[in-house]
This record gives structure tokens, sequence and C-alpha cells, in this order.
């Protein structure tokens, strides 16, 4: 019986170390474009030394993002990069040309990208605000 409860014991003891092993922290925010929510895209946080720590990203929905704890990012500097695309009001061949398609066209943003952020320890909200390149 002794074995069991030590057993027991050090498993929950690891189970109690794995469940916060990440050191990750919730992000969110939100991204406008012209001064509006940026419909859909993504955005990408690198460590801006990768030796420290890990980078994590997500998709950005009706001008929202957020990364959960799970995949949260450590206290510290990030070049962020934000991507999206949008559709041109064109129709295009398909790749195969059997078909036509919705043109898709990356958005070219006027501000230099990738962005410096700091997530500090209580994570939070950071916002970005962009406009397109004319």
């Amino acid at each position: 019986m002794r074995f069991n409860i030590s057993a027991f014991l050090i498993v929950a003891a690891l189970a109690a170390v794995g469940c916060n092993s990440s050191g990750g922290l919730p992000v969110r925010g939100t991204v406008t474009l012209d001064g509006a929510p940026l419909e859909n895209g993504s955005i990408s946080y690198r460590p801006v030394d990768p030796s420290k720590t890990k980078g994590s990203g997500a998709t950005i929905r009706d001008g929202r993002y957020e990364i959960p704890a799970s995949h949260g990012l450590p206290p510290g500097k990030y070049l962020v990069t934000i991507s999206a695309h949008r559709l041109t009001g064109r129709m295009v061949s398909s790749v195969d040309g059997t078909e036509r398609v919705p043109e898709v066209a990356a958005i070219v943003f006027a501000e230099k990208q990738p962005f410096e952020a700091t997530v500090d320890a209580s994570g939070g909200a950071l916002d970005f605000r962009l406009t397109s390149a004319r």
C-alpha cells in the first residue's frame, strides 16, 4: 500500500508541475485597418531572442485575436507580423482552369513589419492599428 500512495503522490506532483510548466500568458487584442476591425487575418509573435522563449500566433476574426494560456507567451520582447487578404471583387480562373473563382489579394499595410511588442508579466491586451498602403 505504501508504494501505491508514493506513486500516486509522485504522479500528482508531476501533473501539477506539468500544468504550469509552459510559463505562457494569454494575450489578446484588437486589430483595425483604416479604423475598422480587420475582418480576417493572422497574427504571429516571434521572440526577439528565440533562444530564450517561444513564439505563438492566432487567427484574427472580426478585429479580435486571442492566444490562450495553453499556447501563451512568456514575458518578453516579440516581433509581431500581421497578414490578411481581401476579395478584390474580380473573378479569375481557378488553378486548374476548370472554374471561375473570386480573386483574393494580400492586404498591404502602410506600416513596416514586423512590429515590436512587449508581453509583460500579466499578459493582457496588445492592440494594433493599421492603415492600408495607398
